[in-house]
């Protein structure tokens, strides 16, 4: 996954991995107030130490891009759909479409995308469309022709690609397809209000690939680029894609050590930040008892 951007081409995407042990205790200094509200609202320490490492990391890894502290930079959680603070965790537009350089050049603005399985948090910062996603294979999972899931995760085509593998190889290649789908959902900024199953993908035992999306996105088709990030995760069985803007030449993407980032903080002994987060008033359900998989955001 360390390629290299050829000279001259855009900045490479660099995709950050770390544990939410990683984080010490003094990465609490980072957040914004409403984000250690929200922190001390999680029930169980699992994912109270998922979202500190994960928002913590974001924070540091913009702002080695945007040359700000990490504590200072902005960042808008406001869910678009209801107006709740656990939106996907975004650069408000009143900050201005920043990149590494300055001003937004041809790539498009800086944008991030945070994922998480199990014990392993991702996050890729990148120019322009983006979206990482990690998952984990699941053996307790219905795969039956008659399960449900199958019929709205995965479109026909792929179901049936699915089922003919034997059952001991489907979570793992259920998984492969089910990241390298929230991948490209993340980068169209759709989401799950696409059901999955209007998106197909390659199946697992081929290279990863856009295969077909519906007609109203489907101008956005030639403009994605989708690639698994399998070294990620050596010996874990987790599969973990990458969906970004196609360039030409193609950006690099470069693995970095997110735990050592996080490790350095205790360090350098950030400042608090000023002022709250840019979010929306109100609390979630989520925010108060999450469930396991609790997401970093939406």
């Amino acid at each position: 996954m360390n390629a290299a951007p050829a000279p001259g081409g855009p900045a490479p995407i660099e995709v950050w991995w770390a544990a939410p042990g990683d984080a010490p205790p003094g990465a609490r200094a980072l957040l914004a107030p409403d984000e250690l509200a929200r922190l001390d609202r999680y029930r169980r320490p699992e994912p109270a130490r998922r979202y500190l490492a994960g928002r913590a990391l974001l924070r540091l890894v913009l702002g080695r891009r945007l040359g700000l502290p990490a504590a200072r930079v902005p960042l808008d959680s406001t869910c678009p759909d209801c107006g709740g603070p656990h939106g996907r965790p975004r650069l408000p537009a009143a900050f201005g479409p920043l990149t590494a350089t300055g001003p937004l050049t041809a790539s498009g603005p800086l944008t991030a995308s945070v994922s998480h399985a199990g014990d392993r948090i991702g996050i890729a910062v990148g120019d322009g469309p983006l979206g990482l996603d990690v998952a984990e294979p699941d053996p307790g999972l219905d795969l039956s022709p008659d399960g449900g899931l199958l019929g709205r995760a995965l479109a026909p085509v792929e179901a049936k690609r699915l089922l003919a593998l034997p059952r001991s190889a489907r979570p793992r290649a259920f998984a492969t397809v089910w990241a390298r789908k929230e991948a490209v959902l993340k980068a169209l900024g759709v989401g799950l209000s696409l059901p999955p199953w209007q998106l197909v993908v390659a199946p697992a035992d081929e290279p990863a690939e856009i295969r077909s999306i519906p007609p109203q996105l489907d101008a956005q088709l030639g403009e994605l680029m989708l690639r698994d990030l399998p070294e990620a995760h050596p010996g874990t069985g987790r599969a973990s894609a990458l969906a970004h803007r196609r360039q030409d030449p193609p950006a690099g993407v470069l693995a970095r050590d997110g735990g050592a980032l996080l490790a350095a903080v205790d360090r350098t002994n950030p400042a608090r930040p000023p002022q709250a987060t840019h979010r929306a008033p109100g609390l979630h359900p989520s925010d108060v008892d999450s469930p396991q998989d609790a997401p970093i955001g939406c």
